[in-house]
């Protein structure tokens, strides 16, 4: 994973829901009829944007270092049939994130809260309640001591290829790591350097590829006990 001159040594879980409004669909000549299902997930949006900054209002430790360490993401939204019809439904898919030591269950709770908060305070949510719901990825973060055997490994090989300790981190964002945690074996992330994650050009600096790979040699080398 492309966090370069770095070890993780905490990543944040991650909670994928989806927030589904039925509205009442009319003729666009008669709007004031229907209700726009689009239109009512505004407040849903707001509401959860509440939400996300009550949990960064006080991080623990290792990311009360950051300035904002858990991040929703409104990344789809579905809804209507056509220009001139009142849309009758309207879907959110949310990712939103949690700190290690957290419970899903507990974040899945507060989010279904403020949609209920935002639905009371609706005139027409209010009686026609939106239904939160869950698939795909739903993880608890993990952390990992800076101490542990791993890390200091790690850390070793990474000085003695660049000439510089790397710097331990607390990532807002998760990887396949946090599975062999969870699992009771330490595990963390180091790589090359990438830039624009997950947008236009995606990209990593291929100089810093044969860096990590020269750290991983390195880091297998003296983990395993080899001498050759």
């Amino acid at each position: 994973e492309p966090f370069p001159g770095a070890v993780t040594v905490a990543q944040g879980g991650v909670l994928w829901f989806h927030v589904d409004i039925a509205g009442r669909p009319a003729h666009v000549g008669d709007a004031g009829v229907g209700v726009n299902a689009i239109e009512a997930a505004f407040p849903i949006v707001h509401a959860l944007r509440e939400l996300e900054a009550e949990l960064n209002a006080d991080p623990p430790a290792p990311y009360d270092e950051l300035d904002h360490p858990i991040n929703l993401n409104v990344g789809v939204i579905t809804g209507g049939d056509w220009p001139s019809t009142v849309a009758a439904e309207c879907s959110l898919s949310c990712r939103l994130a949690l700190y290690p030591g957290q419970e899903v269950e507990g974040l899945q709770a507060r989010v279904e809260a403020a949609v209920a908060r935002a639905a009371r305070a609706h005139p027409y949510l209010s009686t026609h309640a939106p239904r939160v719901r869950y698939d795909g990825f739903a993880g608890e973060g993990v952390e990992v001591p800076a101490d542990a055997p791993i890390v200091q490994a790690l850390a070793a090989a990474h000085e003695r290829v660049t000439g510089a300790a790397p710097q331990p981190v607390a990532s807002t964002a998760t990887t396949d790591a946090r599975v062999f945690v969870a699992s009771g074996i330490p595990a963390v992330c180091c790589g090359p350097r990438a830039e624009r994650i997950h947008g236009v050009d995606e990209r990593v600096y291929l100089p810093s590829v044969v860096t990590t790979a020269q750290v991983l040699a390195l880091l297998v080398r003296d983990w395993c006990g080899l001498t050759a």
